[in-house]
C-alpha cells in the first residue's frame, strides 16, 4: 500500500549520506566549497522531505479522523526535520563550523521516523482503516507522482 513512500526513503538516505561525507572532507584552509555543498545538499534534502510527506498530506481529511491523527503526528516529524535542516542551511550560509553538529540530530530523527514508517505506520493504518478505506488510500497513493 505504501511502497512509494518506502521507496522514497532511499532518496532521502542517499542525499543525507552525501551531506554527512562533507564532514570528512572539510578543509579548514578553504571551507567555502564545502559550505556551498552543504547548502546544495540541504536544499535537496528539504525538497525530498516535502515530496516524501506530500502523499500523507493528500490523505488528510479524506479517510477518517484516526488516519488524520496518524498523519498529523507524522507532519510534526516533517516540521522538525525541516527546522533542523533550516538550521543546517543557515549555518552553511554563514559558514559556521557548528553546522555539522546538527547533522547527527537530523539523522537520528530521520532514521527513527523511517523505521516507524516501515513498521508502526503501516500497522496503525491497517488498524485504523476498513477495506474500503485501504482501497481509497491505495488509489490516492497510486495517483501521486514522485
Amino acid at each position: 500500500m505504501i511502497d512509494k513512500i518506502i521507496n522514497n526513503q532511499t532518496n532521502l538516505k542517499n542525499i543525507y549520506n552525501k551531506l554527512d561525507k562533507l564532514r570528512e572532507v572539510f578543509d579548514f584552509n578553504n571551507p567555502t566549497p564545502t559550505f556551498k555543498k552543504v547548502e546544495l545538499y540541504t536544499e535537496q534534502i528539504q525538497q525530498e522531505i516535502r515530496k516524501h510527506f506530500s502523499i500523507q498530506e493528500q490523505l488528510k481529511n479524506k479517510i477518517n479522523p484516526e488516519v488524520d491523527k496518524i498523519i498529523l503526528e507524522n507532519m510534526l516529524v516533517k516540521e522538525i526535520l525541516i527546522r533542523i535542516s533550516n538550521k543546517i542551511l543557515e549555518g552553511a550560509k554563514s559558514q559556521n563550523i557548528d553546522v555539522f553538529n546538527h547533522f547527527d540530530d537530523f539523522y537520528e530523527i530521520l532514521k527513527a521516523y523511517m523505521l516507524k514508517e516501515r513498521g508502526l505506520f503501516i500497522q496503525q493504518l491497517n488498524m485504523a482503516t476498513t477495506q474500503q478505506e485501504k482501497k481509497m488510500i491505495k488509489s490516492i497513493i497510486d495517483r501521486t507522482k514522485f
